[in-house]
């Protein structure tokens, strides 16, 4: 599992485990976390994540291989993780999160695999006003905010909008097979 600025994330397979993580890089001034991890071609997987504080709401949002895919609010004080592991094809229907399968018709991005980034941002939502200020605590977690909030679903068929008062972790799991691990 990795962690960043009272964030916690980690993947984990369709059993719940985490996934093991290797050459774990932190710029903890920035607020990023990258990883490699070995996957199995079409295994299903999970994006988790939690706020260790629990102070203020958080939005995560889910990148793979450059396609936005939606994401989770984290309500305060919530400690249950987050868990994103299936993707909207339509406002009733949707897929789970799943790795290429390799198949003639599979283009691979990259010969290293593709990647899986989480953003997480501290958000308001529902009821929460944003022109009335951030409490001391959450002005104190913005660490890379910017001026301008960001509107954003957190999922394609959700109506939930939050606005982003600034990003505070980015973690990015860069992934490939174990045929790739082992011909680098």
């Amino acid at each position: 599992m990795l962690r960043v600025n009272g964030v916690e994330a980690w993947i984990s397979d369709e059993n719940k485990s985490p996934f093991t993580v290797y050459g774990v890089e932190k710029d903890a001034s920035a607020g990023v976390v990258s990883c490699w991890i070995a996957y199995e071609p079409g295994m299903n997987f999970a994006m988790r994540w939690r706020d260790l504080d629990g102070t203020v709401d958080i939005g995560g949002f889910v990148t793979v291989d450059g396609c936005q895919y939606g994401g989770r609010l984290i309500k305060a004080r919530s400690y249950a993780p987050a868990v994103f592991s299936r993707i909207q094809t339509s406002s009733m229907y949707s897929q789970p999160l799943s790795f290429p399968s390799h198949s003639p018709a599979h283009h691979v991005r990259t010969p290293l695999g593709g990647t899986i980034v989480l953003e997480v941002h501290v958000v308001a939502s529902g009821e929460t006003r944003i022109h009335e200020g951030l409490s001391d605590l959450a002005a104190q977690r913005l660490c890379c905010s910017s001026q301008a909030p960001l509107l954003a679903s957190l999922l394609p068929s959700s109506s939930t909008e939050v606005a982003s008062l600034g990003k505070i972790a980015t973690f990015i799991f860069r992934y490939r097979t174990i045929s790739q691990w082992l011909l680098s």
